[in-house]
């Protein structure tokens, strides 16, 4: 019966789950990259020695100014592996710092000037791979959010996940969750709850 627990709850009910978190953190980048992808790909299907049409070029202009734009919502360790030249990620960075609306508006501008000025289909490549990996994140926060429900609700599955993940420490998350269930049935400030996540995040990664 364990088993069968520890199966629904790292399978049957992920993939929805997923899909919500994916859609809180990632649904921005989502709107902004598809827009970007899908330009790229209608100026790549013309015929040879035909120029783009204006309503086109407009339509790649405003793709790369998004792109832009989305470069400067990343975090600095994220630019850091893309492949940005230096005058294109110090703009980006510059704009990062900037908080008035007009400077920022400028900044922006000179960002998707220089946006034109590159071939952006690797930078939109690599800012794919910045979204997988959030998705991947987002589906391994949901498998270690569905088993500190689960062992905080009932002690029986306890066995279950150490079970499946064999390095956890049990006498270790057994003290974790007697805290967290404390925490919350007294509203307090959850210090074991996210300790108690950290450890079965990291019980988890070993497995995988």
């Amino acid at each position: 019966m364990c088993c069968a627990l520890s199966d629904r709850l790292c399978d049957q009910r992920c993939d929805r789950l997923c899909d919500k978190l994916i859609v809180k953190f990632s649904c921005k980048f989502s709107c902004k990259f598809s827009g970007t992808d899908k330009s790229m790909l209608e100026h790549s299907t013309l015929p040879p020695n035909q120029e783009p049409s204006k309503s086109q070029r407009k339509r790649d202009m405003t793709a790369l100014q998004r792109l832009g734009e989305r470069l400067t919502e990343l975090p600095p360790s994220q630019l850091e592996g893309l492949p940005l030249d230096e005058n294109l990620r110090d703009a980006v960075l510059l704009a990062r710092r900037i908080t008035s609306h007009e400077g920022k508006r400028r900044q922006m501008q000179l960002v998707g000037k220089l946006m034109r000025s590159i071939d952006p289909e690797p930078i939109v490549k690599a800012m794919g791979l910045v979204d997988d990996q959030r998705r991947s994140d987002a589906r391994s926060h949901l498998v270690v959010e569905q088993w500190r429900d689960a062992l905080t609700t009932d002690d029986k599955n306890l066995a279950a996940f150490c079970e499946r993940f064999p390095s956890a420490n049990a006498d270790k998350l057994r003290v974790l969750i007697g805290k967290t269930r404390h925490e919350r049935s007294h509203e307090l400030a959850p210090r074991a709850g996210r300790e108690l996540f950290r450890k079965l995040r990291e019980a988890i990664t070993t497995k995988s």
